[in-house]
């Protein structure tokens, strides 16, 4: 999920931030604080428009080192499973839902294609305000729903409510459609 300027640096900033806000990292509190960092310093030249690029090789090793942080805080107890999966709810779930449409259409799921909700919105709105849209979406929902969560654990209900706001951005843009498809 790197298709667009600042995108993959931006939610692994937002996820580590957010473990560091809920002091999870513990005996790993400075691996946050590296991959923040150097997050941070990725984003200066990656910003749209973008100077240099992740590429497949350093989206999948992020997103695999954001993974396995987030599984270790929930195998330790340092943070649940759904603060994490809220803090992250943008990746995972536009990733989701475009591969079921892509897979309940017939189309070929592993195939390259640039039908997520983030590709649209870039083609639209442009990279750097859809990054922005992120860094806005996780500040003022994700971010608030997580503090919730960890304060009153009514189940998924802060997971759910995490995510309606792209289910519907999906809907509307047609996320795992093809494009002739979409309504302008």
């Amino acid at each position: 999920m790197d298709g667009i300027d600042g995108i993959a640096g931006s939610q692994a900033a937002i996820f580590c931030l957010g473990a560091l806000y809920f002091g999870a990292g513990g005996p790993f509190d400075a691996t946050f604080w590296v991959v923040l960092a150097s997050c941070a310093g990725f984003l200066c030249l990656n910003w749209a428009p973008a100077r240099v690029i992740m590429g497949d090789t350093g989206s999948g090793f992020l997103g695999f080192t954001i993974g396995a942080l987030a599984v270790y805080l929930w195998q330790t107890g340092a943070l649940p499973l759904l603060t994490s999966l809220i803090l992250l709810a943008a990746f995972w779930f536009d990733a989701t839902y475009t591969l079921a449409v892509r897979f309940v259409t017939r189309q070929r799921v592993a195939e390259a294609h640039s039908n997520h909700l983030y590709q649209k919105l870039a083609r639209r709105w442009g990279h750097g305000r859809t990054t922005a849209l992120l860094w806005g979406y996780a500040a003022v929902w994700l971010a608030p729903l997580a503090v919730l969560y960890g304060r009153l654990d009514p189940g998924v209900l802060w997971l759910v409510l995490a995510c309606l706001p792209i289910l519907a951005a999906c809907v509307v843009f047609r996320a795992g459609l093809p494009d002739d498809t979409a309504h302008a």
